[in-house]
């Protein structure tokens, strides 16, 4: 018994009824499923206009033709023939559901039910051949030269759509040995007058042609299942870099992002934003979860559209605050003045939500800072970050903490109003040389606003 069960279970496996092993597959191979479904549907639509156009044809020469008569000569074989077109046109108006399906439950498409179907698509030319071989007009043998010899070709191309190399190849054969076969039956049975007719090999040449078309169309099947991933895996790639710069990259550099080859470590002038809101912990004590994440969304929402409008990126959060980063990985010459405007639409931003009730009263710390940085990607190829390391991002760091001693909301470094040189902000406040922690030498501190 629990050997038959075994057999019942593996046949199962066979015909592809049984879920997969591993149900862990990557994202390429899903795409790519997804993909061959799409390719089973269109392939299925081919041949059931095909199928249904040649059933309507043979259905309206029955009835109003009675030359068919002389090709079928008894009605059992006329009903075989529309039979064997019905059947296809069932088999192959079934294959596009199933495969909306399957596609719908994310479940690759079962190898034993398209071999099923291949075969079943494959021998109607051959239940076409077999009846006309009962023709009065002419001698069995010359249904191997009659048209629908040919359709076994229309058949083993559209495999090549399957994206799998086994069932081109097991088409092909399919159709080389129902040939030689029905061509073996014929010379035995109805040997042709006609000597050149009844040369085997000249048969077994045509029956090798069609494996030999199976096989090279399984090769194109191959080379296009090939380059089908690899293109998945390119934009897997390019969805993944993208997902290292969080989801607030701006359009414009994203698009830019997608044409760069390399994502690498290089050194970089970059202007660092690091931002802070204060009073950020008393306040979120007093407050339930949902009212402190509406604040936040509140006042990033458009800081993030601030930082995004002049060529910055949100390089990472911080609960209450955020770094900021402007020139990598793209940069327009114009950074550290990108970022004072940022900095400066971001503290007005706040001040009119506050003007206008929108918030509680708010005040937020911004520090800036330019200067050399190693930027790249840090981690592995399954998970990694973009991000920007050096002295540069540490002191961008420890000005935004200042804004706590000297009660303002915009600190730069001199060398940000260096950067800018003619475009230097009227109302610089010099807070002299500040001895910074971490830092010997003291570090020239100006405030805006």
């Amino acid at each position: 018994m629990f050997s038959r069960a075994r057999a019942f279970l593996r046949d199962l496996r066979i015909l592809g009824l049984t879920p997969p092993k591993d149900d862990r597959r990557n994202e390429v191979e899903q795409m790519l499923d997804r993909e061959i479904h799409d390719s089973e549907g269109l392939r299925a639509m081919i041949l059931g206009v095909v199928f249904a156009v040649s059933l309507a044809a043979y259905l309206y020469a029955c009835w109003r033709r009675p030359e068919i008569q002389a090709i079928l000569p008894t009605p059992a074989q006329r009903i075989a023939v529309g039979i064997s077109l019905s059947i296809a046109l069932l088999v192959v108006t079934l294959i596009k559901p199933a495969s909306v399906l399957l596609k719908r439950a994310n479940r690759p498409p079962p190898l034993g039910g398209r071999l099923i179907s291949a075969f079943l698509e494959t021998t109607l030319p051959t239940a076409m051949i077999l009846a006309l071989t009962a023709r009065k007009d002419s001698a069995p043998i010359n249904a191997l030269l009659l048209p629908p010899v040919f359709f076994y070709f229309p058949l083993i191309i559209l495999s090549i759509l399957r994206f799998d190399r086994r069932l081109s190849i097991f088409t092909g054969v399919v159709a080389g040995v129902e040939y030689a076969a029905l061509a073996a039956w014929i010379l035995r049975h109805a040997p042709p007058a006609d000597a050149s007719l009844a040369r085997p090999a000249d048969h077994l040449v045509k029956a090798g042609v069609l494996v030999l078309s199976g096989i090279l169309a399984g090769g194109a099947s191959s080379r296009l299942r090939t380059w089908i991933g690899k293109s998945f895996a390119m934009l897997e790639e390019r969805k993944r870099t993208l997902d290292r710069f969080g989801q607030f990259v701006s359009p414009a550099v994203a698009a830019k992002l997608l044409d760069q080859k390399d994502l690498g470590s290089e050194v970089r002038h970059v202007c660092v934003m690091f931002l802070d809101i204060r009073g950020f912990t008393s306040f979120s004590e007093k407050r339930g979860p949902e009212e402190v994440v509406r604040y936040l969304n509140s006042l990033f929402g458009f800081m993030i559209d601030a930082v995004n409008a002049h060529n910055g990126i949100i390089n990472k959060f911080l609960g209450d605050g955020f770094m900021a980063v402007f020139g990598a990985p793209l940069s327009d010459g114009g950074d550290c003045h990108n970022a004072v405007l940022t900095a400066r639409e971001i503290v007005a931003g706040v001040e009119a939500l506050v003007a206008k009730g929108a918030i509680p009263p708010t005040r937020v710390g911004i520090g800036l800072h330019t200067g050399p940085a190693v930027t790249g990607v840090v981690g592995t190829t399954t998970r990694g970050e973009y991000t920007v390391i050096g002295d540069v991002v540490n002191l961008a760091s420890r000005i935004e903490s200042l804004n706590k001693e000297f009660g303002s909301c915009l600190l730069v470094s001199d060398e940000v109003l260096a950067a800018i040189g003619g475009d230097r902000p009227a109302d610089a406040v010099g807070r002299g040389p500040v001895k910074v922690k971490g830092r010997e030498a003291p570090v020239q501190i100006f405030q805006l606003g």
